[in-house]
């Protein structure tokens, strides 16, 4: 039913009439110069129209006395400000426009055009023909004439959901960035944009694909000897492919028993004329390898088509001979990733993972390797990897991604996981040294890996982690082959990273929100705050006054904390950006605070955050916590168990020792995304004026992931008038 009140909310009442009955009333909307005039849709029950949502639409002109049905309205218009019978209306599919109040609605946008979420028109449409829309496949656009033609209004990298990445260089100073994305609309899943080392990146573009069953792009490659030279794999069992640097498209399918493509690997040496050794360096790379999901028509046990083969650029298609069908129906293969060194075609190795919730039994899994070129496959059977719960010898975890050195195909790195959403105990990074023997995890217990780069010298190892609100993944990185391990997540959406690309210090990321960008400046301590930023700050650049400069001390992170609207707190009016500062463990002034040791030295990730990207933080009085204008810190320490973090606000002002609290926003339970709140810290103690003290533990309550390893923390002071008096005797 609707509710009225004419009172501001103090009480309300139902309407005289309803406009739909029996039903669900999705939602509703009062137009702009008159609450008499309401708008609404809902859902309609029993559902029998076999659409969903099966709604339908009304519309009242005497605050609910009355209704008149809409049908064509199944989604809450956008209402003209000047003239309350404009409407425009998103569906998934159409936007559409009435300038009848609803009775009549004509298309202005098409599935082609996108998929969309929401529309808000000029304030004189249609007099002025312009209109906005949200879209999952464009992320925002703008026309001005009435949809005849759109304008992607979408200059940053976070525009619609993206998969896949891939960098082609035609040139030394301009390259361009390829992006597939998680699309349901067909015509726009792939986009490009160019880039310079010199000029200001160019608008994302999207580019034409195949006409059909272009969804779901979770592969892009580049012939690095050929840049126009594009291949791509989507949720169809075919490769796309582009010589004209994705202006056009051709479809080539592959051999039956595959249901679409997941990885790509192109044959460094299969050039016309490769050289004595090493990759080719001219001509076009002919050989291509796929890797995807099995369609099950083969029997149980026998070779899988899920990798397929092609020695004429993906002209056609032939299956791989040794990758075997799980052993239990309700099971399916998938080969997430590939990988081969550039100096030896003949070793290659595919990661694969079981879909499905069956138990494995006895089926194969995880990693397989080909010591002919892909022509024959084995699984290996190493020991020292792990098995999924319920399987066999032979059935290894699932690997998220696979990468090998580029000059060392001995040396394999593998992300492996047993649940992709919950990932258990072995999960994590993997390293074998000869060619997948034996195999040890170096890092990232507990987290599911969805892509790895690794340098051409192997020192710089490149990790996309995937995650959730209350166990956030993002990017880790090591710049010493694999010893330690620094995450670069700064800025990242709590989902983490799907896919990476780079190119020299340029480092891209696809994600859920789309593609983000980070340039890996010099960070002389690895705490992700740029050397400059550290030296910048006050005192010299030596904000904790120990004589050494922060940019110096891997314990030590100086960094900008942004203000809240530029507003002073109820104790403090210094209005303009503050610097905080994370100091725990410093085994230099004081030995007593070491809890977790050397490993617990190294922060990660350390930056302000605005407090008002969070719900209001209420006291149980139901009146709000003053966040102050000096923000919060993020915490993050990646290989530690528990720490003493001291955190210093160079404008700090905390001179009142009984109203001031520390306050952290994050998870009541470890890793429960639904249990998000704020909460008090009682392991914070105030210091003095501007310094405060933390014990962090890792899995503590109020610390994202639930991981006995790696503590990320998110928190600051807060100040409530509570009490008046110190000794607490009002």
């Amino acid at each position: 039913s609707i509710y009225r009140s004419t009172n501001s909310g103090a009480s309300f009442s139902i309407t005289s009439s309803q406009p739909i009955a029996p039903a669900s009333i999705v939602r509703i909307r009062t137009a702009p110069n008159s609450s008499a005039i309401i708008y609404g849709t809902a859902e309609v029950f029993p559902v029998t129209c076999g659409i969903d949502p099966c709604n339908d639409g009304f519309r009242s002109d005497n605050s609910g006395a009355t209704w008149n049905a809409l049908p064509q309205l199944v989604y809450p218009p956008w209402l003209g400000p000047l003239n309350n019978s404009t409407l425009l209306q998103p569906t998934s599919d159409l936007v559409r426009s009435s300038s009848d109040s609803g009775a009549i609605f004509s298309t202005r946008l098409s599935v082609t055009d996108g998929y969309f979420y929401n529309v808000a028109g000029d304030p004189n449409y249609p007099t002025v023909a312009r209109f906005y829309t949200s879209s999952y496949t464009d992320g925002l656009a703008r026309t001005n004439n009435n949809g005849i033609s759109r304008i992607p209004i979408n200059f940053g990298f976070q525009a619609t959901p993206a998969l896949s990445l891939a960098i082609a260089n035609p040139s030394t100073t301009s390259y361009r960035l390829y992006a597939g994305h998680d699309t349901e609309a067909l015509s726009n899943s792939i986009s490009g944009r160019n880039l310079s080392d010199i000029l200001a990146p160019e608008e994302w573009v999207a580019l034409p694909t195949r006409s059909t069953d272009s969804s779901g792009v979770g592969a892009i490659v580049v012939d690095p000897l050929s840049p126009a030279r594009v291949f791509a794999g989507s949720t169809s069992p075919s490769l796309m492919r582009s010589f004209n640097a994705g202006a056009g498209w051709t479809s080539s399918a592959l051999f039956a028993g595959a249901s679409d493509v997941q990885a790509i690997l192109l044959d460094p040496r299969s050039c016309v004329s490769p050289p004595p050794s090493g990759p080719c360096i001219t001509g076009n790379l002919a050989k291509i390898i796929v890797g995807g999901t099995e369609n099950s028509t083969v029997a149980l046990g026998a070779s899988t088509n899920a990798l397929q083969m092609s020695g004429n650029s993906g002209a056609s298609f032939s299956s791989a001979i040794g990758i075997p069908r799980p052993q239990v129906s309700g099971l399916r293969l998938r080969v997430t990733s590939l990988a081969m060194s550039g100096v030896n075609a003949s070793a290659i190795y595919a990661g694969t993972a079981l879909i499905g919730t069956a138990a494995p039994g006895a089926s194969a899994n995880g990693i397989f390797k080909s010591t002919n070129g892909g022509t024959t496959w084995g699984v290996l059977t190493s020991t020292s990897l792990p098995t999924l719960p319920g399987g066999g010898a032979s059935t290894k975890l699932n690997v998220g991604a696979i990468k090998t050195e580029f000059n060392n195909d001995s040396v394999i790195y593998a992300g492996l996981y047993e649940n992709l959403l919950a990932p258990g105990v072995n999960s994590g990074l993997y390293r074998s040294v000869d060619g997948g023997s034996t195999w040890l995890r170096i890092a990232l217990a507990r987290r599911t890996i969805r892509d790895i780069l690794v340098s051409r010298n192997g020192l710089v190892i490149l990790v996309a982690t995937s995650g959730s609100a209350a166990g956030q993944g993002g990017v880790v990185r090591s710049v010493d082959g694999g010893a330690t391990f620094h995450a670069i997540s700064t800025g990242m959406p709590p989902a983490g990273a799907i896919a990476l690309a780079a190119r020299g210090q340029q480092l891209f990321a696809a994600t859920p929100t789309g593609v983000y960008a980070f340039f890996q400046g010099l960070d002389n301590d690895l705490d992700n705050v740029p050397t400059a930023t550290e030296d910048a700050a006050p005192n010299a650049g030596d904000l904790n006054l120990d004589g050494t400069l922060d940019s110096a001390q891997n314990n030590v992170a100086s960094f900008i904390i942004k203000t809240i609207n530029g507003e002073g707190s109820a104790e403090t009016t210094a209005n303009k950006a503050s610097r905080g500062r994370t100091n725990y463990g410093d085994v230099e002034t004081d030995t007593t605070l070491v809890r977790g040791g050397t490993a617990c030295q190294q922060i990660n990730n350390a930056y302000g955050i605005d407090p008002e990207i969070y719900p209001q933080d209420l006291h149980p009085s139901g009146i709000a916590y003053d966040a102050s204008d000096l923000g919060l810190v993020n915490i993050e320490l990646s290989n530690c168990v528990n720490a003493v973090v001291r955190v210093r606000f160079d404008d700090g002002a905390f001179t009142d020792p009984v109203n001031w609290s520390w306050r952290n926003y994050g998870p009541l339970i470890p890793g429960a995304d639904d249990s998000l709140a704020w909460s008090a810290f009682p392991a914070a103690l105030q210091l003095n004026s501007t310094t405060w003290q933390l014990t962090l533990n890792a899995n503590q309550f109020g610390a994202y992931r639930a991981d006995p390893n790696s503590i990320l923390l998110r928190g600051g002071p807060a100040f409530f008038p509570e009490r008046m008096l110190t000794n607490g005797f009002e």
